[in-house]
């Protein structure tokens, strides 16, 4: 694995080409006019741009914030193409081919600073999956997200600060708003119940039998996506991941925003000449769910092969997306015999490196033979996909507390639990969180086509808990239950737009910020998701990381909406661009820069 550690050359080298790139995307709209003048040139053709999201029966919330962008968009004197792709096709023309002008959806959760990183950083620019889609290229965000990295206490709370407010003036992408998750429940069968939104582990171990009969929780979601990929590798960011991860150890694993020893007993960390070191000891008798034992080497195998999925066939390593930020910070990985592994992180400080701890532990015997290439759909990849990272894994090995049983596509997917697994063990003193084990023999997940149906079946008596979030028009409904009882708590999702930095005129800074202040973020709040969520302002928001100063108060502090209560100020709109330098045709379109 590379260190990551750039020479004194290499780094003057990168600065200067990431200059150059900013300078030649930011600095040309208020001479544009004079040069045409100048050179006699014709106008050019109007403006058009192209939004992506989903379709409404995927994604209501996601298709709503593109209608009302593309509306806004439109009186603003820009032509624009609004197109519902399904979720797949979305997924490859941003996260893979990144062929789109602006994007929308859900982003997973952005609860640190270190997760930032991958989403941002330069060195990520063309990678697959959610590294760096915006292909940003700011040196100042560089030099932050990776200050940071290595920082501590007030002094990285100071850095954060700052980078947020970089992030907010250059808006590579739009932070909109974080919904609410509103999930239901019975507590006739099995009490205690905690949101299943975040930490699924945790939730599931904190659930008490009342019914001696319950041996079976059922699990009802609106998700079929849950049923069609088991891979916890997937490049698209599967949906199901907080249950596919229930089938896959992790030397650690967060409780509340700590990592704390799982398939690890214990763990030292120390510094050595700026280094940092952690050394693991793993739990004894850890098996894979076909009998396998798990050792030390199967996690460095884990950490090298996420690194590169390839396994060195390629020129250019094939990494496992979700997991890039973590694996990245790693240098080496040793297993210094079966128990113990090793691992160097050359630029981290302990906080940041314990992130390193979570990553899935695969069994090498199952995911050697995945490092082949492959194409996707006819679309000649095959230099930057790996088969890990498509596969579907329908018939998963882990060493997780659950292990799979069966499945039906789009109907149905059947996990018993592990009773070997150390959650299930009293001798195995887990974190406290952890300890007691599941409290039920397996898992039923029922996969239903609405919220309705759902509810139904709770209401019912025929599922525990709903383990996708409901809409809020949902709430009413759930609420004349009187055998449900409804949850509400952040989501682990931001709905953003994402600006492809590569294309005029988003490659200005100054055009993204106006395309942020055309969207009423209170709007979408109140009238798309009823109150069920908050406006966003920087992509950390409802962390303790947001800065007073870039704190939600009755509008956005950076980009603040054209208008008021979603009704756009369609004349302040142009003037903006105006003043930029940006030429609108008399018939009022806004005109190519």
């Amino acid at each position: 694995m590379s260190s990551g550690q750039d020479t004194t050359g290499e780094t003057v080298r990168r600065r200067a080409v990431l200059a150059s790139i900013a300078a030649g995307t930011a600095g040309t709209a208020g001479c544009l006019g004079r040069l045409r003048t100048a050179r006699s040139q014709e106008l050019p053709d109007p403006l058009s741009l192209e939004i992506l999201t989903l379709p409404g029966d995927a994604d209501p919330v996601a298709t709503q914030i593109g209608r009302r962008l593309a509306e806004n968009l439109e009186a603003a004197g820009i032509e624009v193409d609004l197109t519902l792709y399904p979720e797949d096709e979305l997924r490859r023309a941003v996260l893979i081919e990144q062929e789109y002008d602006l994007f929308v959806c859900a982003h997973p959760n952005i609860e640190s600073p270190d997760m930032l990183r991958p989403l941002l950083h330069s060195k990520f620019v063309r990678e697959p999956g959610w590294q760096n889609p915006f292909e940003m290229t700011d040196i100042n965000i560089d030099e932050l997200l990776e200050a940071q990295q290595s920082q501590t206490g007030d002094q990285r709370r100071q850095t954060v600060a700052e980078l947020q407010h970089e992030i907010v003036k250059n808006q590579p992408f739009i932070p909109i708003v974080v919904p609410d998750a509103i999930q239901a429940a019975r507590t006739d069968r099995f009490s205690s119940w905690e949101p299943m939104t975040t930490d699924l582990a945790r939730s599931l171990t904190q659930l008490e039998q009342v019914d001696p009969s319950a041996d079976t929780l059922r699990l009802v979601s609106t998700n079929d996506r849950l049923t069609q990929n088991l891979n916890p590798i997937a490049i698209e960011y599967p949906d199901g991941r907080r249950i596919i991860d229930l089938l896959y150890d992790s030397l650690g694993r967060y409780d509340r925003g700590t990592v704390r020893p799982w398939a690890a007993d214990s763990w030292d960390v120390s510094r050595t000449d700026g280094d940092t070191l952690i050394t693991a000891t793993l739990r004894s008798g850890l098996e894979f769910h076909d009998g396998t034992p798990l050792t030390a080497a199967d996690v460095v195998f884990s950490i090298e092969f996420l690194t590169d999925t390839s396994l060195g066939e390629f020129e250019v390593a094939v990494p496992a997306p979700r997991f890039r930020g973590r694996t990245s910070i790693v240098e080496t990985a040793t297993a210094i015999d079966e128990q113990t592994v090793a691992l160097r992180f050359p630029e981290a400080s302990p906080q940041t490196a314990v992130r390193a701890l979570t990553v899935p532990i695969l069994p090498k015997q199952e995911w050697e033979t995945a490092s082949n290439p492959v194409d996707i759909a006819g679309v000649d990849i095959s230099e930057a996909v790996t088969d890990a990272l498509v596969r579907e894994n329908l018939d998963p090995v882990g060493s997780g507390p659950l292990q799979f049983d069966s499945l039906v596509e789009d109907e149905r997917l059947v996990l018993t639990r592990n009773d070997d697994h150390p959650s299930q063990q009293a001798s195995a003193a887990l974190p406290e969180p952890f300890a007691g084990g599941l409290s039920f023999d397996q898992v039923r997940l029922e996969v239903v086509r609405s919220d309705d149906a759902a509810l139904g079946l709770l209401a019912d008596g025929e599922a525990d808990a709903t383990l996708s979030t409901l809409s809020p028009s949902a709430v009413p409904r759930a609420g004349r239950e009187p055998a449900v009882e409804l949850s509400v708590e952040r989501s682990p999702a931001l709905y953003l737009v994402g600006c492809n930095t590569t294309r005029s005129p988003l490659g200005n800074p100054y055009f993204r910020r106006f395309v942020a202040r055309l969207i009423d973020k209170d709007a979408v709040q109140n009238e798309v998701l009823d109150g069920f969520a908050r406006p966003a302002t920087t992509p950390l928001t409802g962390t303790s990381w947001v800065p007073s100063g870039l704190r939600w108060n009755d509008e956005d502090p950076e980009v603040p909406f054209f208008g008021n209560n979603g009704e756009l100020d369609s004349d302040a709109a142009r003037t903006y661009l105006q003043d930029a330098g940006f030429e609108f045709a008399e018939s009022g379109e806004l005109l190519e820069q």
